[in-house]
């Protein structure tokens, strides 16, 4: 080995420092590893050459561990410092057992690190001690062995945490983890620590709040959370957290974007949308709107307190009404989002105003604002609108005059057909063929002659909706048209026709030179979904056209029923990828198993689409080939996350075996307990039986109880119940506190029970604490 790199690590010149690392790192050598040893044991003064070392220790492929675990036991506390360091960046398991026997280390700053490493590596064996350290007053190390506990992101750190907040120094760092677990058992210690003499509602507030986003992303009942929380309040809301809003929405306290602030906002939402809130504290509701409205003036709260306003339900509209004057016009856009579900009819005149803005997102979002409350009052003005230069406002505008449905629409529409604009008699026409009404129907035939290209149009394309022959009449001479945009027109109206009247016409046209004509025609004739039109589309996925190609193979997603296998097999070597893409799509939905050899040769495509397309494909599969490659998929970081979704789609045992070996990892485990829970109560018999596996890791037991958890149904929380009786106190505790959370009434007496035959005095004390205000 080149002896000059390895010299270049003590260089003062920190560029040569940086190159002689780089070349070390992409040399591998195995024979460098004692020297680098060596420099942490005998150099480790020269602090650039240590970090030089410490830091391609940690990159080398060679294990590396021996070495370093024979350092933590150097008798120079510098050296045992360092160790510990780099056995925390290794990310080695079998270096959890030297780090917990360092936490006892006579030297503070060697068990400061043995700490931050037990915490870098998740290593749940290390839960009991941390928490000792947490408790022991010696402040150096319980800051981070809070931290730690809080890295394992397990429920078992819940009982240590609980203790924590009878340490003033450390019940502020509890409370925002107990936020972070997202277990409803910690919502009455928080406020219970809330009301106290030693409590902050500004700290606890925020905590409370992620405590009920955890539970809406990983247990789906985050309004419930939100009302508890409400209904334990108390008096806390009008007494300390109303004033406080209210001295920032007068600008008395700054208004700034802190996560005390949003939680402040976040909360009085929840407080207006409450079916808890007390009758006493029902005078406050207007206060609270109102102070919420002025935090509209605020742009780092502007967002949340529309959102806060808009859980305030029909109340709260006006007060919302303001965002929709405001100059800038995203603030006016999550105004009109708010009040499609809280407008009422005092906000149809400002909505009407809202018509003549220049923002076609706010012209949209009114009309449809404005369709919502249904009055008719609107009508007017949404009509004078049909004129708009953007198609789709206009296409905006004649939805909400479609679904207002006013009775004398025909009547009040007619008189625009004579507008010079023709764009307004073009959505005139579009909306009173929507209805059909013959009336309308007579001035449009009396007037298409001599019309527009564009207005012809779209009287032809409205001519389906109409049932009287002379409107079959002209839709038939405008097949035969002359002129491109009409004939193009007639053909799209034919997917609207009476199957009788179309589909000979379309089965011609899918023939015709141009390939634009076939492209229509052929989609025209897809929503006939006529069975006689299938050799047509298998036909046309030959086309030289790759568009008609691509919606051919699209179409016959009709004919399920037949097989495609060997239809589609030349499609996947399409030249063009969005026609293999719907291929894919299609092989995957029919769930033949002739398609699975296909699939497994589109899911090694290059194209990152068509790969991913085939990969959820296979999930439609419980085919053992299918199965094996989605594994080996699964290995690879680009494609695992797609894989491990298509494992759990194909409901298969053997597919949940194979997701379960990727709970391991700390860096998969989430996606793989997402994955487990998506196979539903399919996956517990062979979940309940691996629990009891004498070989399992910790770390899987913990997250098979976290998918029971998730899935909360009956049968998930009947094994929950079981679990509760499992020889291991970890995955009891687990269990409890998930059916806890859960509020499950059938698993209320058997924990009750449970606790005063539980032999674990820690578990004994905790289940007691829940249990007893349930009494």
């Amino acid at each position: 080995m080149d002896s000059q790199p390895l010299e270049g690590l003590f260089s003062s010149n920190w560029q040569e420092r940086r190159r002689a690392v780089e070349a070390l790192i992409a040399a591998q050598d195995e024979a460098l590893i004692p020297r680098l040893l060596e420099v942490i044991r005998q150099q480790h003064r020269d602090i650039n050459a240590l970090n030089a070392a410490l830091q391609i220790l940690t990159e080398m492929q060679y294990d590396v561990l021996p070495g370093v675990i024979a350092l933590s036991a150097d008798p120079n506390a510098e050296v045992r410092t360092y160790a510990m360091q780099v056995l925390g960046s290794l990310q080695d398991e079998r270096a959890i057992s030297t780090l917990m026997g360092a936490l006892d280390d006579p030297d503070p700053n060697v068990a400061f690190n043995a700490i931050v490493a037990l915490g870098q590596l998740r290593a749940l064996e290390a839960i009991p001690d941390l928490a000792r350290l947490a408790l022991s007053g010696n402040f150096y190390l319980a800051y981070p062995a809070v931290e730690a506990l809080i890295q394992m992101g397990t429920p078992l750190i819940l009982p240590h945490l609980l203790d924590l907040l009878d340490v003033p120094e450390l019940a502020p760092a509890a409370v925002n983890a107990l936020g972070e677990l997202g277990n409803t058992t910690a919502i009455l210690p928080i406020l219970d620590w809330m009301k106290s003499p030693q409590g902050d509602w500004i700290i606890a507030l925020p905590a409370l709040v992620r405590l009920a986003e955890c539970c809406g992303e990983r247990y789906g009942h985050q309004r419930a959370v939100e009302d508890f929380i409400i209904s334990h309040l108390g008096t806390l809301f009008p007494e300390k957290i109303f004033p406080f809003l209210k001295q920032i929405a007068e600008g008395r306290l700054p208004q700034r974007a802190t996560p005390t602030y949003r939680a402040l906002v976040r909360v009085s939402g929840w407080w207006l949308a409450s079916t808890v809130t007390p009758a006493e504290q029902e005078v406050l509701r207007d206060e609270v709107l109102r102070a919420l409205s002025l935090l509209l003036e605020s742009p780092s709260l502007r967002e949340v307190a529309i959102e806060a306003l808009r859980m305030g339900g029909k109340p709260a509209a006006p007060y919302l009404l303001s965002t929709l004057r405001h100059p800038d016009p995203e603030v006016c856009i999550l105004g009109l989002h708010a009040l499609g579900q809280a407008a009422s009819k005092q906000a149809v005149p400002a909505l009407i105003a809202l018509l003549d803005e220049e923002d076609e997102r706010i012209i949209s979002l009114a009309a449809a604002v404005l369709a919502k409350i249904g009055d008719l009052s609107a009508f007017p003005a949404l009509i004078q609108r049909l004129g708009h230069p953007s198609p789709a406002v206009r296409q905006n505008i004649i939805a909400a005059i479609n679904s207002l449905g006013h009775p004398e629409h025909t009547r009040l529409v007619l008189p625009l057909l004579e507008s010079e604009d023709p764009w307004m008699r073009e959505s005139a026409v579009r909306t009173l063929g929507y209805f059909g009404d013959l009336d309308a129907l007579e001035a449009l035939l009396a007037r298409f002659a001599e019309e527009t290209d564009v207005v012809q149009r779209a009287i032809v394309e409205s001519l389906p909706y109409f049932e009287d022959e002379r409107a079959t009449q002209l839709l038939l001479e405008c097949t035969r048209s002359p002129r491109f945009a009409l004939r193009q027109a007639a053909l799209r109206a034919l997917a609207h026709a009476p199957a009788a009247l179309a589909l000979s016409i379309l089965r011609e046209e899918i023939h015709h030179p141009d390939p634009r004509i076939r492209l229509v025609a052929c989609r025209s004739l897809a929503a006939l979904r006529s069975p006689i039109a299938f050799e047509d589309f298998v036909h046309l996925t030959s086309d030289e056209h790759p568009a008609v190609r691509a919606f051919a193979v699209e179409a016959l997603g009709a004919y399920l029923n037949r097989p495609l296998a060997d239809i589609l097999r030349p499609r996947l070597d399409d030249p063009e990828p969005d026609v293999v893409l719907r291929a894919v799509r299609l092989l995957g939905e029919q769930e033949d198993a002739a398609a699975v050899p296909l699939l497994i040769q589109a899911s090694r495509s290059t194209h990152p689409e068509i790969r991913r397309e085939a990969i959820h494909a296979l999930g439609h599969f419980d085919d053992e080939a299918a199965i094996d490659r989605l594994s080996e998929l699964a290995h690879h970081p680009e494609t695992r996350e797609d894989a491990l979704q298509a494992l759990s789609a194909t409901g298969d045992e053997r597919a949940a075996l194979i997701l379960m070996d990727f709970l391991n990892p700390f860096e998969t485990r989430e996606s793989a307990i997402r994955a487990l829970v998506r196979m539903g109560d399919n996956s517990l018999p062979l979940l309940e039986r691996t629990l009891y596996s004498p070989i399992l890791p910790l770390a899987v037991r913990l997250a098979l109880v976290e998918v029971c958890h998730r899935l909360h149904t009956l049968p998930a929380i009947e094994t929950l119940i079981r679990f509760v009786q499992h020889p291991h106190a970890e995955v009891r505790l687990a269990s409890t506190l998930a059916l806890l959370d859960l509020g499950s009434e059938r698993a209320i007496p058997i924990l009750r029970q449970m606790a005063r035959v539980e032999l674990n005095p820690a578990l004994r004390r905790l289940m007691n604490r829940f249990l007893q205000p349930l009494a």
